[in-house]
């Protein structure tokens, strides 16, 4: 009985490690599929991407209305959110304007760039060059030093006085061209019976010629930025012909630095720079509360700065009115801060150590109060309720998740013992501050809405595009069409928030990543894999749009120091919408100065700001419900920028950092 029951417990463990070495086979075979299935995806993606970019320079034509495209561009372009039912959404989409700017481009190709890197995609011979030679076309020509790294979003064309000015070129011409714009508009329309829609729409897209001056932009601190990192990346890469050629004509540092000294927000300053837009300070009044308590009880600095959107201030914006910024007042961006800190990160990381004197005592200060501003807008919630002040020019706080992550990645793939780290305790500061914000509250943020479906196979995320829309009959209709893009831009902050970099597999988890945080981003990754090419959703997106979209986004709604002409002399408060609504970009400013006293600002949030106006209207505390959807006065058409190659080029680099971790 004795060797009869051995005999079978032998033969029974057999029969176990038989089973699991034949589950263990299934296992890898079915993970070996699930690789060789996403590669698939990955280089349909690549291919697609490929065939996005534009091969051929394509002049402006009126009498065909084509638009300008450049060489070497990827595509994007401006749509107005119309929000209504079927055939406004058909408007939404099919009303477009190819625009040529420098940020679409630069993006998708530090996508490529980073795939490739990763070894998932082998990019086409004269891709990169064909980009960065179209990039190169936006410097900056105001800048008198040679190999500035400093960006213009447009490209810049001389006016009439000799000063060089920023105009996207196709929106330009289409606003010159206006009437036949909108005709050609009205005559389809009204030919296939849809006159009742041409009333609906036609007015929005009357634009008035002076409206041209909202066009007239300086450089800024995010086209920079974005500049930056892709130097960053070709050196990172093997492509060493394109990464010379780059620094040939971008590697004066300096010039950078210094603009972000000569700029920055100092709300403790007594000079102009003092001055904020009232939406920046609206968003961060009690961050700056808690900077005067700290400095005046003795428990922290009476100094701080931060990195602002543009490079420019009020002086100069007097000067080149009304060829400046946007309302004559720079704001902060925690979109644009987190990728100028990124753009820091990366040119310190990536140059040799000999190259850093340009990154000094004050810039470094500038930094360490930007990375806090940054951290605080995560950990507080604030960008999270806010994001209509906090993130002007960026509609879907998900970009901002994956702008701070990429800081966060690159930081935490370096050694603590990195000599970066002793030689700047403010690097090392910034790793702890955004990965704690971002490991805790902005995952716990992203994880708070996210969707999965019923059969619990996919997890992705929706912003506001599409979701908005009314049936036929009534009730809501959402269209999702942002889906893909959110999906990708989230699971790639996920994945740069709780993964390093490795020598084996060019990923690795870090040892605490929650188990939850595991599977949403295998379920997120399944869906973009299995949807992204052949499934139902569009490859729309709102990565970018112009600051004033909802009546929450108007900077004359809010507390401010003062309501001025450019010439200084204050604004009564009895101005007529007409005289504000032609006047508002080019001839006035508003703005808050320093650090408004508690009790003040309080006051002033209980007092409508545009009584004659906007009659009973008091800044607005909260973001609306429905978010940029809303229809509180009438306030949900405005431009946004959307590119199909850009909802590709992330999902190709979510799906290669995916796959490097198997």
């Amino acid at each position: 009985t004795s060797t009869s029951t051995r005999t079978r417990t032998r033969t029974g463990m057999l029969s176990l490690q038989l089973k699991l070495v034949l589950l263990l086979v299934l296992c890898v075979c079915l993970s070996s599929s699930a690789i060789a299935d996403s590669q698939r995806t990955i280089e349909r993606l690549h291919h697609r991407i490929q065939e996005a970019q534009v091969k051929k320079t394509l002049p402006w034509d009126t009498l065909k209305w084509q638009f300008e495209e450049q060489k070497g561009l990827y595509p994007s372009f401006i749509h107005v959110n119309l929000v209504g039912n079927e055939f406004t959404a058909l408007a939404r989409k099919y009303i477009a304007i190819f625009d040529d700017n420098f940020f679409v481009t630069a993006f998708v190709t530090q996508a490529l760039l980073e795939s490739s890197a990763l070894g998932t995609v082998k990019l086409r011979e004269g891709a990169i060059d064909d980009a960065l030679t179209a990039m190169e076309s936006y410097h900056d020509r105001t800048q008198p030093e040679s190999n500035s790294p400093m960006r213009v979003f447009w490209p810049q064309i001389k006016d009439k006085d000799g000063t060089w000015i920023t105009q996207p070129t196709n929106i330009r011409n289409v606003i010159l061209n206006e009437t036949t714009l909108t005709s050609y508009i009205k005559k389809f329309l009204t030919s296939i019976g849809l006159t009742w829609l041409w009333d609906e729409i036609g007015p929005t897209l009357e634009i008035p010629s002076h409206s041209l001056t909202a066009f007239y932009l300086p450089s800024d601190f995010d086209d920079s930025s974005a500049n930056l990192i892709l130097g960053s990346l070709l050196r990172e890469s093997n492509y060493t012909s394109e990464s010379k050629a780059w620094e040939s004509t971008n590697n004066n540092y300096s010039v950078y630095a210094n603009t972000i000294k000569k700029y920055a927000y100092t709300p403790f300053s007594k000079d102009q720079n003092a001055w904020i837009d009232p939406r920046t300070y609206m968003f961060a009044s009690d961050f700056l509360s808690m900077k005067k308590k700290r400095c005046e009880d003795g428990s922290g600095k009476c100094s701080f700065s931060l990195i602002p959107t543009w490079a420019e201030n009020f002086e100069t914006a007097k000067k080149l009115a009304p060829k400046g910024m946007p309302f004559n007042i720079n704001n902060v961006d925690a979109s644009v801060t987190a990728d100028a800190i990124l753009a820091i990160v990366k040119t310190l990381v990536t140059t040799p150590e000999s190259s850093h004197g340009w990154f000094d005592e004050e810039l470094q200060a500038i930094f360490s109060d930007s990375v806090e501003y940054v951290s605080w807008s995560i950990s507080s919630k604030q960008v999270f309720l806010r994001p209509d002040i906090g993130l002007l020019y960026y509609p879907s706080i998900y970009d901002m998740y994956w702008f701070v992550s990429r800081s966060v990645f690159t930081l935490s793939s370096l050694p603590t013992s990195s000599p970066i780290y002793s030689k700047y305790p403010v690097i090392l500061a910034a790793r702890k501050s955004l990965s704690l914000a971002m490991e805790s509250a902005g995952t716990s943020q992203i994880i708070s809405v996210s969707e999965c479906s019923k059969d619990n196979r996919y997890c992705f995320w929706d912003d506001f595009l599409g979701d908005g829309d009314k049936g036929f009959f009534g009730g809501d209709d959402k269209k999702y069409q942002d889906r893909l893009f959110t999906t990708a831009a989230t699971l790639n902050a996920l994945l740069d928030t709780w993964t390093i970099s490795s020598s084996q597999t060019g990923r690795t988890w870090k040892a605490s990543t929650p188990s939850q945080v595991k599977d949403v981003i295998s379920k997120s990754e399944r869906f973009l894999s299995e949807n992204i090419i052949d499934g139902p959703y569009l490859l729309e997106n709102a990565f970018f749009s112009g600051s004033l979209k909802t009546i929450t986004t108007l900077p004359f709604v809010y507390p401010r120091s003062n309501f001025m002409f450019m010439n200084g002399t204050h604004i009564p408060s009895n101005i007529t919408f007409q005289w504000f609504d032609h006047n508002m970009h080019s001839s006035s400013v508003a703005y808050c100065d320093g650090i408004i006293p508690d009790d003040v600002f309080q006051k002033a949030l209980k007092t409508p700001q545009l009584p004659n106006i906007i009659p009973n209207y008091l800044p607005p505390t909260t973001f609306p419900k429905n978010g940029f959807n809303t229809e509180e006065l009438s306030g949900t058409v405005f431009p946004f920028w959307s590119s199909p190659a850009l909802t590709d080029a992330l999902t190709l680099l979510a799906l290669s950092k995916f796959q490097a971790l198997a």
